[in-house]
């Protein structure tokens, strides 16, 4: 059986991740909070455009920084405030027959 360096790093990572849990959690959860500054980045341009008012702006930023300052982010946290944001968006227009 020939391995190529491909499936070596592969294996590799896989047994790191297995020797240290820690590790995937650290890369999840800086993961999770490159996508919340980019979804606060989001936020920030459609309020700056007047597509939301003040008050969603203020609810949703809010939401999103106390997920940021905490010590740790979970899925549930994330998914919920991705599900409200994805309310923000228009619902396509109805196919025409």
């Amino acid at each position: 059986m020939q391995i190529n360096l491909f499936q070596l790093e592969e294996i590799t990572v896989l047994l790191l991740l297995i020797a240290n849990p820690s590790v995937e959690a650290e890369e999840l959860d800086a993961a999770w909070r490159e996508f919340l500054r980019q979804q606060r980045s989001t936020l920030n341009d459609l309020h700056a455009k007047r597509t939301i008012s003040d008050e969603i702006y203020s609810q949703l930023a809010t939401r999103i920084d106390k997920i940021l300052a905490s010590r740790e982010i979970t899925w549930n946290q994330v998914n919920d405030l991705n599900a409200e944001l994805w309310q923000l968006h228009e619902d396509p227009p109805a196919a025409q027959t």
